[in-house]
């Protein structure tokens, strides 16, 4: 949830004021809004269809185990080179399981 909030409270922004547009989106942090929405507000039932986060689907109880928690990461760091792509004209070339200096 942290994950979230840091996008929505950080991140948006700081794309907004460098990218100088007015709306910042990203389908993987949309779908983790859903997910988070679940979790707090509908006793962990999923009530949204996702479009980038397939590890749930509308109507599962968001129970994640570790394997699909590491999916759900890898799908987000997937949903950041999409962010760089649309808003920064390219990939910033992240990978789950590679680290950022090597």
């Amino acid at each position: 949830m942290f994950a979230y909030t840091l996008w929505d409270d950080v991140y948006r922004r700081a794309i907004r004021q460098e990218c100088e547009v007015d709306q910042v989106d990203s389908d993987a942090f949309g779908d983790l809004r859903h997910y988070r929405n679940a979790i707090l507000h509908n006793k962990g039932v999923l009530k949204k269809d996702t479009k980038a986060l397939t590890v749930f689907g509308k109507g599962d109880a968001i129970e994640p185990t570790i394997d699909e928690l590491r999916d759900i990461f890898k799908q987000l760091v997937l949903g950041l080179n999409d962010v760089g792509l649309r808003y920064y004209g390219e990939n910033p070339g992240f990978e789950w399981g590679r680290r950022l200096n090597s």
